[in-house]
């Protein structure tokens, strides 16, 4: 029997990029799940007449991020509370669906 390590190489990663794709799906339900959440903390202090945005929250986010990730996770809270300062999307923005699908795929990583 002969083994093609080039094949066997190729599965692997076939699989491993499906387990990233996976992942993604996971991650941006959590993101979408969070939105809701920054929505319905945004409408209570709104019909409370609460200041909108709270500094010190925002740093604490910023510095967990920040703590657990490093560099990339101050990207990532930037990104996320910035989104969130500019009015938060409905729920199902960030579904899977919407991905540029004009990219081949077998370029993601």
């Amino acid at each position: 029997m002969v083994i093609d390590e080039n094949q066997i190489i190729k599965d692997l990663i076939d699989k491993l990029r499906k387990e990233v794709d996976n992942l993604d799906e996971a991650i941006i339900k959590l993101v979408s799940e969070r939105t809701d959440r920054v929505s319905q903390i945004a409408r209570l202090k709104r019909s409370s007449n609460e200041p909108m945005i709270t500094g010190w929250r925002e740093r604490e986010v910023f510095s967990r991020y920040a703590r657990l990730l490093g560099e990339m996770g101050k990207s990532m809270a930037s990104a996320l509370l910035s989104r969130n300062r500019s009015s938060p999307p409905r729920t199902g923005e960030f579904a899977p669906e919407d991905r540029d699908s004009s990219s081949d795929p077998k370029e993601k990583t």
